[in-house]
């Protein structure tokens, strides 16, 4: 069945009136390792919260994946480990904030995310990539401070997407123009 679905995908790519959108696979060697390379470590992560506001609202979700990669070229070179843990905010999350990001105060009631593990995951890391870092870097400061002595890059404002050929600085979209989508797994 899968090849048969695949035959017909790429019939379809042929057709100059339609794009077929494959699911994004994660991969865990995104490029071998050169003999003599130095490498560094790298965070990309997430955040869902409550609200907005830093000074009331509450990280819930915090997701973080931890690569390497080569300083010299920025190419990745492979992914070491995949983190996502909820916490509860101890008060209701808004019902705006779930329309947005699906999290209910059943999924997080008990939970808390491990602090050990955030700060062994961020040890020898060279720098923490959000796609939004304004949003996301005062909430995880305020949350575990050791993320206040990293370096920070944001893939909306650090990155010119209109300059490299892209229309938005979406994810979805970003995703869509490579020929893939991401469906989140269900909560």
């Amino acid at each position: 069945m899968t090849h048969d679905l695949e035959a017909l995908a790429q019939q379809l790519e042929k057709h100059p009136d339609y794009r077929v959108l494959r699911r994004l696979v994660p991969r865990q060697i995104i490029h071998p390792e050169l003999a003599g390379q130095t490498l560094c470590k790298g965070v990309v992560l997430d955040t869902e919260t409550t609200g907005f506001d830093v000074e009331k609202d509450r990280v819930i979700e915090l997701g973080m994946l931890l690569f390497e990669f080569d300083p010299e070229s920025g190419q990745i070179h492979q992914v070491l480990e995949v983190f996502d843990e909820l916490e509860d905010p101890e008060f209701e999350i808004p019902q705006a904030s779930i329309a947005v990001h699906h999290i209910t105060d059943e999924m997080v009631r008990g939970k808390r995310i491990d602090d050990a593990h955030v700060a062994r995951l961020l040890r020898d890391v060279q720098v923490v990539i959000a796609h939004n870092a304004a949003f996301d870097r005062p909430f995880v400061e305020a949350r575990w401070p050791v993320f206040e002595s990293l370096n920070w890059g944001c893939s909306i404002k650090d990155i010119d997407w209109r300059e490299e050929g892209f229309g938005s600085a979406k994810l979805e979209y970003l995703l869509s123009t490579q020929g893939f989508f991401l469906r989140s797994p269900p909560r």
